[in-house]
């Protein structure tokens, strides 16, 4: 299968380097620093007997030959991946291609994954406020379906971390060279495909938390209302038929031909790539309309001051963090379309993925806790107090000044626990629940 091609080939007419840099056009800083140098006519190396046709395209319309970007997607590659039969035979010309500009393979795939196990411990920390925040022992409003929902979406995450685990272990990250082989791009792009549903569930199931946080603090039946209970449907429509869509697409399971390396652009009658990047633009403007959409009703707050309402609002627009996730990931689509360096793309690709599902846990749990720290804050200082009165008698000052402070403490109400909607559609603080005497 494989043969000798010798670079130095009699119809340049010429010797040494200047044959070469006719040839490739490579820059004397290139030629001094690689192997390619006035020995080059002697130098050889094995290759697939299919590539050897392909040597016509070697330095037409390229300035340098010896970069990442020429040995992935440079004319002389794509001819290799069209007349190829395997991909094996792809990436041992990759290999031989780096080897040759003395190009090692890139590789990033301990930081990526780094940097997703701290932002799951972030989203986990998180995930327990939102629970202790909820609960009676915290004086919290108990738990309802959005809490339900997000116990579930974080089970999910954990499945994602797992999937980007075992994709490292097979070479995300890092390029397709070297000791990356055609097995170990078929796991890559098996554990992709098996965490694209759990995405996609999470991109629509945080934004359905919003919503159920909505419905849990506007309990009028109101037209605002009713928009929340539409867009909930339509979310869970996305949720399912896109989650079955991607299950049924095998995408990119069966991101190449059989064992070719020509990738498979259509699947009945569907453009995948152009498919992946309009359900990415659907996220970003789904992101646009449940972020957005309690802010009138939050600036209208009557029950607390023109600053507090301006805290709130800020707290859930910070949820457009997520939103330039989601944008970063839609640049990450377009290098999948006819790529050869697979694990490097797609680890980048399900990278940004499991970004944005880490950090859309944390902003949904943040209404949660404003409302934890709210009350641990209101506990410390009443502690504080109750230990001043048991030191000495409060002068009639101290005891004014204990009063106004409760009386501020009290005026500070979270979105997430103490405002709801009354019968007329005003917000008004929600009753606390009296407890036992002591």
């Amino acid at each position: 299968m494989n043969r000798l091609l010798f670079f130095a080939v009699p119809m340049f007419r010429a010797r040494g380097a200047t044959a070469w840099d006719s040839l490739f056009h490579l820059s004397s800083r290139e030629r001094n620093k690689s192997i390619l140098n006035d020995a080059l006519p002697s130098v050889c190396f094995e290759l697939p007997a299919c590539a050897v046709t392909c040597s016509r395209y070697l330095g037409k319309s390229d300035n340098t030959v010896c970069s990442y970007d020429k040995i992935f997607s440079s004319a002389v590659t794509h001819c290799v991946q069209r007349h190829c039969p395997t991909l094996q035979d792809v990436l041992q010309w990759q290999t031989q291609y780096a080897s040759l500009c003395d190009l090692p393979a890139r590789d990033h795939g301990l930081l990526e994954v780094g940097v997703i196990y701290a932002l799951f411990a972030v989203a986990t920390v998180s995930f327990v406020g939102r629970l202790l925040s909820r609960s009676r022992f915290m004086n919290g409003p108990g738990f309802w379906w959005d809490d339900c929902l997000v116990l579930v979406l974080w089970m999910m995450s954990i499945e994602l971390v797992i999937c980007l685990a075992i994709m490292r272990h097979n070479g995300a990250g890092r390029d397709a060279i070297g000791w990356v082989s055609k097995d170990h791009v078929e796991k890559v792009l098996l554990w992709v495909y098996a965490s694209e549903p759990f995405y996609i569930s999470g991109t629509y199931g945080f934004k359905l938390v919003w919503v159920l946080l909505y419905l849990r603090m506007w309990e009028a039946n109101t037209l605002f209302r009713k928009v929340c209970w539409y867009t909930a449907g339509l979310l869970m429509m996305g949720l399912v038929g896109f989650g079955v869509g991607a299950i049924a697409a095998f995408w990119p399971q069966q991101y190449y031909t059989g064992d070719s390396a020509i990738v498979r652009t259509h699947r009945a009658g569907i453009d995948l790539i152009p498919a992946v990047f309009i359900i990415g633009a659907l996220n970003v403007a789904g992101d646009f309309w449940v972020l957005l959409l309690p802010i009138p009703k939050l600036i209208n707050l009557e029950s607390i001051t023109k600053q507090r309402r301006m805290w709130i609002c800020t707290l859930f627009l910070l949820g457009f963090v997520v939103t330039v996730c989601s944008m970063v990931r839609c640049t990450t689509i377009l290098p999948l379309r006819n790529t050869t360096n697979v694990t490097w793309d797609f680890g980048h690709f399900v990278t940004w993925s499991e970004v944005e599902i880490h950090l859309s846990m944390v902003s949904c749990n943040l209404p949660a806790l404003a409302g934890l720290i709210h009350r641990l804050r209101w506990r410390h200082r009443r502690r504080i107090a109750s230990q001043g009165e048991e030191d000495q008698l409060p002068s009639e000052t101290a005891r004014s000044n204990a009063t106004k402070q409760a009386s501020v403490t009290n005026d500070m109400c979270t979105v997430d626990d103490d405002l709801c909607e009354d019968s007329n559609g005003r917000i008004v603080r929600r009753e606390k629940e009296v407890g036992p005497a002591d």
